[in-house]
């Protein structure tokens, strides 16, 4: 009955918050981009067609056009703008779709995709720090956990893995309409879990998603090891493990021949000095944040 009473509170106030004024700092924790939603229902291809649609859209200059709303809200989201203007995406279905703020009034080329962020943990507190920091275009979190139902013989709900994800529509949709754009996807991992003593001692693993390491990839991977005190990897050249090559993100941006994707794995200790420590935060937002 509490966790009824809790959506039915959730569901209640987003039906009465105005598309122009609401801040998402300020609504309750429960009613913010953190709640783990608990299932996961498959989107159908028509449902992953209209959302890369509706996404395409959002990108544009007129993303403050009314219809907009009208069919976020047809395709079970909750649509509010905060005080900068962003537009969030809410699953007020709870089918585990996910969480998507929109920057309309920022010009910077950054997008920061979570997609296990109740199972790789502060991932999502770290993407959302990242977005605020350096005004990133995009913000996307996953809304159930990545092994949602799995006893439960229904569909996988790991939105970097599964062929119907909401991301895919997303990453579509990024890579399809806008012009210099990257796109960072944030993992967690346990380094004394690794095969190799090498990867037993990094703090960063970084790829491409793929056996070819591309320049923005790189470029990162050389700053966060010249500015922080971490032992960065790069796959494939310093390490064979936790590649992201079976990312379907990042094969989707491959075959569009879109060399943009850059797959971030943060051992924990990382991702605790992320959240602890703000100067920490910053010297590792500049060095993800696009050079002009």
């Amino acid at each position: 009955m509490r966790n009824e009473t809790v959506w039915y509170l959730f569901a209640a106030t987003m039906m009465l918050i105005s598309t122009q004024g609401i801040a998402v700092d300020k609504i309750p924790e429960p009613l913010a981009d953190q709640r783990n939603q608990k299932h996961f229902i498959a989107p159908t291809y028509h449902e992953l067609t209209s959302l890369e649609s509706l996404f395409s859209d959002l990108l544009q200059p007129n993303s403050r056009d009314h219809t907009l709303t009208s069919r976020a809200e047809s395709l079970g989201f909750t649509v509010s703008r905060d005080d900068q203007q962003n537009i969030h995406l809410v699953d007020r279905e709870s089918r585990g779709w996910g969480y998507y703020r929109f920057a309309t009034l920022s010009a910077g080329g950054l997008v920061i995709q979570a997609p296990h962020q109740f199972y790789d943990r502060h991932t999502g507190t770290i993407a959302r720090a990242i977005f605020e920091q350096v005004h990133g275009k995009i913000l996307a979190l996953n809304s159930s956990h990545r092994y949602t139902d799995r006893r439960e013989d229904t569909p996988p709900s790991d939105l970097a893995h599964i062929p119907n994800s909401p991301f895919n529509s997303l990453t579509r949709a990024v890579a399809l309409g806008l012009g210099k754009v990257t796109i960072i996807q944030l993992h967690g991992y346990s380094a004394e879990k690794r095969k190799s003593a090498v990867a037993r001692a990094s703090d960063i693993i970084i790829s491409s998603g793929a056996s070819a390491p591309q320049p923005e990839m790189l470029r990162i991977a050389d700053c966060l090891s010249q500015q922080t005190p971490w032992r960065v990897l790069r796959f494939p050249e310093d390490t064979g493990e936790l590649g992201g090559t079976r990312n379907l993100q990042g094969q989707l941006l491959h075959a569009l021949g879109k060399p943009i994707f850059v797959h971030m794995e943060l051992s924990h200790s990382v991702r605790k000095a992320l959240i602890n420590n703000p100067e920490t935060m910053t010297r590792f937002t500049a060095c993800i944040t696009p050079q002009d």
